[in-house]
């Protein structure tokens, strides 16, 4: 609580900060413990949503059961990376997870109306072996989820 009231003291927020748990899978532990991390971060009057990013294979029911629990306290977004919808390229990139999984997270997540942020490969950094975002991934989510680039404003 310290260490971000003493990094944000001097920036106005007029609906509160977005608490963000960025690094790493931050949906990989007992709900309890999930919850004894996020619930006090939400409580805050300064917190306006919290933002978490995770993995789609990594949101059991008891996970999204809490995720749907905080969500009627402050909103909720939940960041899932998706690269792609290539498989091949899902392998060769090591992602671990199946276009399935990733379209299931992201049904359950909706269905609980809890905002959804994906990440995709934008760039083709490594030739041989990563796509750039193809309008075949484009249409996936478009198509798939309604999602347009205002859906997630």
């Amino acid at each position: 609580k310290r260490l971000v009231s003493s990094k944000c003291r001097n920036v106005p927020q007029k609906n509160g900060y977005i608490a963000y748990f960025q690094a790493y899978t931050n949906t990989y532990a007992p709900v309890k413990r999930l919850s004894e991390l996020f619930m006090p971060v939400i409580e805050r009057e300064d917190i306006g949503i919290l933002s978490i990013a995770t993995r789609p294979d990594c949101l059991p029911d008891d996970v999204l059961d809490l995720l749907e629990e905080l969500n009627r306290i402050k909103p909720v977004w939940v960041e899932l990376g998706l690269q792609t919808i290539h498989e091949e390229s899902a392998c060769r990139m090591r992602r671990g997870y199946t276009l399935d999984v990733f379209n299931r997270a992201v049904e359950e997540l909706h269905r609980r109306n809890i905002k959804v942020i994906v990440h995709l490969i934008l760039i083709n950094i490594l030739i041989l072996i990563i796509k750039p975002i193809s309008p075949a991934t484009a249409k996936h989510l478009i198509i798939s989820f309604s999602l347009t680039p205002t859906s997630c404003l």
